[in-house]
Parts: structure tokens; C-alpha cells; sequence
């Protein structure tokens, strides 16, 4: 598993540069793609088509020479769930026995069932090759969402 952070410290910055990552994340895109990326849950398949024309493997794009791009995804994903779903970001870095360890996830979301590790929902899609698991997992949140007062 890849840490991101050491300290809440090395956290708050990485919060700090999010408008910055994300449009850093657009513009590797032509801008005919880049306007569909739009944090609508159908501009995931926009960001998972691009996965697997440039990812052979989940490893691969969480080795060190892709790393911005590993942290860019993650996100572009988390900052469209938190659009529809609200949260928040949060970092454990003291108990590494929690699932998302040093790496960011949401938090405090409707519907909040167990945080949301962007993060891997990436590398998860690269991992099952399906070309249809990041959309059906934003709109099943978007719908138990919506269920709720």
C-alpha cells in the first residue's frame, strides 16, 4: 500500500493543493475531453476509459513514476463523490491498522456506510479491466443518498 502522508501536517497540504491537482488533471487532457470532465458520474467513464488505455495494471500506475497521476485520479473521483454526496476528506495517520492508512478517503458523506478510499477505487478499476465500475459504484451512493431524510 502506498502512504501518501506521514503526518497530518504533509495531509493539510495536500488538501491545500486540490483546486491546483485537479485542474493540473484536466489539462492532461485534449480540451474536447477535458470539458466532459465535469464531477458528473458520467464523466467517470470519461477518467475510466483513460485509465485503461494508460494503465496495464493496477501496479503500475501506483509505482512511483506514476504517482501524481495515482493521487490525481483519486481526487477527481473523491472530489465528484463529495459534490453529490457531501463528506468530507480525512487522513488517519496515527493507527496503522485502519484500511486506508496514510492515504486520504472521505468521510461524513450521506449515507456514509464505510469511508470512501478514492484512491483505490482507481486502481480498482484498472484491476478488473470492466470499463464500467467507477459510474455504477458514485450512482449506488448517489441513490442510498437520496433514500435518506
Amino acid at each position: 500500500m502506498i502512504e501518501l502522508f506521514k503526518t497530518q501536517s504533509d495531509f493539510d497540504e495536500w488538501l491545500g493543493r486540490m483546486d491546483a491537482e485537479l485542474e493540473a488533471f484536466k489539462k492532461t487532457f485534449p480540451l474536447a475531453i477535458r470539458e466532459k470532465l465535469n464531477y458528473t458520474p458520467e464523466s467517470f467513464d470519461v477518467v475510466e476509459k483513460w485509465l485503461l488505455e494508460q494503465f496495464a495494471d493496477h501496479r503500475q500506475m501506483m509505482a512511483d513514476d506514476h504517482r501524481v497521476a495515482w493521487d490525481r485520479v483519486g481526487r477527481y473521483i473523491g472530489e465528484t463523490y463529495r459534490r453529490h454526496v457531501g463528506g468530507r476528506w480525512a487522513c488517519q495517520v496515527e493507527d496503522p491498522k485502519k484500511v486506508a492508512y496514510r492515504v486520504p478517503h472521505l468521510v461524513g458523506y450521506k449515507g456514509q456506510r464505510t469511508p470512501i478510499t478514492t484512491h483505490l477505487e482507481g486502481t480498482a478499476a484498472i484491476a478488473r479491466r470492466t470499463g464500467v465500475y467507477l459510474r455504477p459504484l458514485l450512482e449506488k451512493t448517489i441513490a442510498r443518498a437520496a433514500q435518506l431524510p
